[in-house]
């Protein structure tokens, strides 16, 4: 599939908060609120912009070119999907769950387009019958083991059967095979249901430090390979096998840590059954939490405090108090805010920038700041590119590693926080860093893989490991049900200082482009000595895939300005045309964000699942209102930040001062990881 390159400003009326609507529709995502508007009389509809037509006797205008899903939608009535996802962007009609009458015939809501004076009836009782006739195949091949399975509870496969009363009751725990569905039709002679060998169905289960994968509870619906091929352009997952014995799996039956994966976790977040998860450690860190031996620490990422309540019945928004709350009451002794280490991040990454910048200006240092060292007697590259997201730093690894000496060398703030948890704050609360149990609470699944690295084992001590677990958001919504921990019904606490306080600029991190948006009010800060007039960065906010801006920064120090040529790419698809487009010379960039997630951590890998995109505006939408609320907008004007610099790291932030252990405990190196096996 041709890859292109997607690029966009974003004018001020798009500002994300509080207008998040008009970005939705801007991307061309319709809001039920723009279907409903419809000023056009019937007699211009050949004309119009909009179809008429009626569901369930209901009228509705939809723009043309609308689904028939769409339509259905936007009057609040529910047309079950099994294939069809928002966030993936595909309307493959494969499953038929989403049938639908119109005109006497059944057709696929999710990709039949809505016409002018269609009247569709979505739950006719011939519709019910197809609905339950697809849903009873998929489930007579399906492991009947849902009392065991991780998506218990939560399994969009198991609501549907709940919903149309498709049930097991009566055929044991075997499964058939896969062959039933493809033989909805069964020739005289054959049976309806043929079992199936293990060959047939291939590799059953595999595993990275991040992903599990069961496809022996997979549902075909085409989802994961979806957003990973088109979404995310990485293709590891795909069907494979001809006829009916077409299943998903990965080409050549590799391992998953064998193929160029990058641990992203999108194709867990569009899953509807329990096929595709997260590598779960939440049990085991209950059982730490039970057996009361050691200090237990947690750290929260920034994006998680806006998704967390999707977990526990309070929708998307901030809940950073009664989160905090929830945690202490599950027996974590301490809660630290990883906002704080990225503020952190920022002033050492907005540092390293200038340091570039003054290095390929060919002069000594900018404001104080050093110039960065020559690389085999050349200045260091540009553009520089963030660091904090670990798909991203897999995909340079294992993908790219020609852009290695590009990437920042910050440690990302999870990674930042983890050994001041067993260093400063230990030695502060004259704890052994043997006694902690560290716990990263983050939106993203490959935090769990970047836990395993190898640069980030001994930092503190040479036998104890920098953060012990890492838990999805997903995972902590399982740890409150499972101890009857109910966050919305507590009063709210504050993260644990010294490492509590943060700017608003932490905030943004959780949405693409907020690393860009932080890393510029510091940046430009440092160049300056001055504050910017407007601290929001508008056109590095939103969901297109690549965002580019010119900042122009005076610099009195060289008395000039410095137009800084600055790009976000939102979503590792993204990025490869980009890439080529720098190695080209046809773009040139001083600095680059990248998000492996399409929007950012908000929708990360390891976040509630969201089946609309509703629930990713909402999230964004308290993103920014929650960095407009406060007063301390800037990271380089932390006051415990600036503490830190000035008594455990050493030294200030710059300078002759400035000690060995600041790089130690904040910077890292990459591992060129090339010969990982290509997909076949």
């Amino acid at each position: 599939m041709e890859k292109t390159l997607v690029t966009s400003t974003v004018p001020a009326l798009l500002r994300l908060a509080p207008g998040i609507a008009q970005l939705a529709g801007s991307a061309g995502i319709f809001t039920a609120a723009r279907l409903r508007q419809h000023p056009h009389s019937e007699s211009d509809s050949e004309h119009d912009d909009v179809v008429r037509l009626t569901v369930n006797g209901r009228a509705v205008s939809v723009p043309r070119g609308s689904t028939i899903l769409k339509a259905a939608q936007t009057l609040g009535i529910t047309v079950p999907t099994l294939c069809y996802h928002e966030r993936t962007g595909a309307q493959p009609g494969s499953c038929r769950v989403c049938q639908v009458e119109v005109g006497g015939r059944q057709l696929p809501a999710c990709c039949t387009v809505a016409t002018e004076g269609a009247a569709v009836v979505t739950d006719s009782a011939a519709v019910r019958a197809s609905t339950r006739f697809v849903l009873g195949a998929l489930e007579r091949d399906h492991p009947h083991d849902c009392m065991t399975c991780s998506a218990n509870g939560e399994c969009h496969f198991q609501d549907l059967l709940n919903r149309y009363g498709v049930g097991s009751a009566g055929r044991g725990g075997a499964r058939p095979g896969p062959c039933s569905y493809a033989l909805a039709q069964p020739a005289r002679d054959e049976p309806a249901l043929l079992p199936c060998t293990d060959d047939a169905w291939g590799h059953k289960r595999t595993a990275s430090n991040a992903i599990e994968i069961d496809f022996e509870k997979c549902v075909h619906c085409g989802r994961c390979a979806h957003v990973c091929g088109e979404v995310q352009h990485m293709g590891i997952l795909g069907f494979v096998g001809r006829g009916r014995d077409s299943r998903m799996g990965i080409e050549a039956d590799l391992e998953l840590p064998e193929t160029p994966c990058i641990d992203c976790g999108q194709c867990s977040s569009v899953c509807p059954t329990g096929a595709i998860h997260e590598r779960e450690s939440w049990r085991d860190v209950l059982d730490e939490i039970d057996a009361g031996r050691k200090v237990m620490v947690a750290q929260v990422a920034p994006s998680v405090r806006f998704a967390i309540g999707e977990e526990t019945g309070m929708g998307p928004g901030v809940a950073s108090g009664q989160m905090v709350a929830a945690l202490k009451q599950l027996g974590f002794a301490h809660v630290f805010d990883t906002n704080f280490t990225a503020d952190l991040t920022i002033l050492e990454e907005a540092t390293e920038l200038v340091a570039r910048l003054a290095a390929n200006l060919g002069l000594p240092e900018i404001n104080g700041i050093p110039a960065a060292p020559l690389q085999g007697g050349a200045p260091p590259r540009l553009p520089m590119f963030t660091s904090c997201c670990p798909a991203w730093i897999n995909y340079v690894e294992k993908d790219a590693p020609e852009w290695i000496d590009s990437l920042s060398s910050c440690r990302s703030p999870m990674m930042m926080m983890a050994p001041l948890i067993k260093g400063y704050w230990a030695a502060t609360a004259g704890v052994d860093p043997r006694d902690i149990v560290s716990v990263a609470i983050m939106p993203c699944t490959a935090k769990k893989h970047e836990r395993t690295r190898e640069q980030f084992q001994g930092t503190v001590a040479e036998d104890v490991a920098d953060v012990d677990y890492v838990l999805t958001t997903r995972e902590l919504g399982k740890m409150m049900r499972t101890r009857r921990v109910h966050m919305a019904t507590l009063p709210p606490q504050d993260f644990d200082n010294p490492m509590g306080v943060s700017s608003g600029a932490a905030d943004v991190f959780a949405a693409s482009g907020g690393v860009m948006e932080a890393a510029l009010r510091t940046a430009y800060h440092l160049l300056t000595r001055d504050e910017l007039a407007d601290l929001d960065i508008l056109p590095v906010r939103g969901f297109a895939g690549v965002k580019e801006a010119v900042i122009p920064i005076p610099v009195p120090a060289l008395g000039t300005t410095i137009e800084a040529r600055v790009a976000v790419v939102n979503g590792i698809g993204n990025v490869g045309p980009l890439l080529e487009a720098i190695r080209n010379g046809d773009k040139t960039y001083h600095f680059v964000e990248v998000m492996s997630c399409p929007a950012g951590c908000i929708a990360g890998g390891g976040q509630p699942k969201a089946q609309t995109m509703e629930n990713v505006y909402a999230r964004a939408r308290s993103v920014y209102a929650t960095d407009a609320s406060k007063e301390l907008r800037v990271s380089h004007k932390n006051p415990y930040v600036i503490d830190l610099y000035g008594t455990w790291l050493g030294g200030g932030l710059t300078g002759p001062d400035r000690g060995h252990k600041a790089h130690h405990m904040l910077h890292t190196h990459y591992t060129d990881r090339s010969g990982t096996k290509r997909v076949a």
